[in-house]
């Protein structure tokens, strides 16, 4: 595996949950992983982010331009960390129907040719009964579109590993509900 990830949200989103997960399909593999979280106000709904690298590297700070993938847990969040997405990245944001990104900010997208896979995975996931899930929802989204490179069993296997009994059935409604839904 070699992938950099940065995941942004607002604290009470699981952003630091969904890095532990993709910590534990790496480390699954046997691949090395690095990891690194910005809290800001996280305790009162603020910006939080979560660099992710997984492969041979020495730093975990994904720097501008070079990330793989960033998955958008909260769609006001997203054009603030664009930046950080390569030429030929991939988006995976979750977004109400009703929000749009600036035009601007949408040709700039189609002129790196980066993919942006959006979904209203808060929606999806009160479905199941509880925003909580809308971070797993994302993650298996981006999985199910080939932009996360792990295989729906493992995204199980380790959503088994990291999430207490009590939430675990929840989890995994969530990850089939990212898998399948549109």
């Amino acid at each position: 595996m070699d992938l950099k990830t940065v995941i942004c949200g607002v604290g009470g989103q699981g952003v630091l949950y969904l890095a532990r997960t993709i910590y534990q399909v790496a480390t699954s593999r046997g691949a090395s992983v690095l990891g690194s979280e910005t809290h800001g106000m996280s305790q009162r709904g603020g910006s939080v982010t979560s660099h992710i690298k997984i492969g041979d590297y020495s730093s975990p700070m994904v720097r501008r331009s070079t990330s793989d993938l960033l998955l958008s847990l909260k769609a006001e969040e997203t054009a603030a960390n664009l930046t950080f997405l390569r030429q030929g990245g991939a988006v995976v944001m979750n977004a109400p129907p009703r929000f749009n990104l600036d035009e601007g900010v949408k040709g700039a997208l189609d002129e790196a040719g980066i993919v942006v896979s959006r979904l209203d995975a808060t929606d999806m996931a009160m479905q199941i009964g509880t925003a909580a899930c809308t971070n797993l929802i994302v993650l298996a989204r981006a999985v199910a579109k080939n932009l996360f490179p792990c295989t729906s069993s493992e995204l199980r296997d380790a959503v088994k590993a990291v999430t207490l009994p009590e939430r675990l059935a929840l989890n995994l409604e969530a990850i089939e509900a990212g898998l399948t839904g549109e």
